[in-house]
């Protein structure tokens, strides 16, 4: 997909894709990667034991930990 337009800030960020067959749709900036991350999702909520990005954080150490020894 080519990339015809970033709308980054208004009341609905979204990219301006060309699908391939060369129509256009708005994507939400939510679900690519460019999205700020959804705070509910982000953060600790009653039952969770870490939240997505610490887990993340938790992975990144114990690889680097794995790479040390």
């Amino acid at each position: 997909m080519t990339v015809l337009h970033y709308r980054p800030k208004g009341p609905s960020p979204s990219v301006l894709v060309e699908m391939p067959d060369q129509t256009a749709q708005a994507v939400p900036l939510s679900w690519t990667d460019r999205g700020a991350p959804d705070p509910h999702r982000v953060a600790i909520r009653p039952g969770m034991r870490l939240s997505g990005l610490a887990l993340l954080e938790l992975v990144r150490r114990l690889a680097s930990w794995e790479k040390g020894s």
